[in-house]
């Protein structure tokens, strides 16, 4: 059984890493157009973005910033800075 808890634990950490990559990219890209310093997301644009399940993404945000699922607004935090991206609709 442990073998398959592991590969579960290796999923929810390339998911995270897909969204983390996801955030750092959107974030550097607008930094360049625009100058800006901070990025608001939701997690329907992220699992369209990243082929990611929408109900996935809600999940590992929740579990990036330790909070509850039914947080309106998650903050991550991509390298200085930080990226809010609303849980609700």
């Amino acid at each position: 059984m442990g073998g398959v808890e592991t590969a579960q634990g290796n999923g929810r950490t390339a998911e995270r890493e897909t969204i983390e990559n996801f955030l750092a990219d959107e974030l550097a890209e607008l930094r360049v157009k625009r100058r800006a310093k901070f990025l608001m997301t939701t997690p329907k644009e992220i699992a369209e973005r990243t082929g990611l399940d929408p109900q996935v993404v809600k999940k590992s945000l929740s579990m990036i910033a330790e909070e509850k699922q039914s947080a309106k607004v998650v903050v991550v935090r991509v390298g200085k800075t930080d990226v809010v991206v609303r849980l609700a609709d």
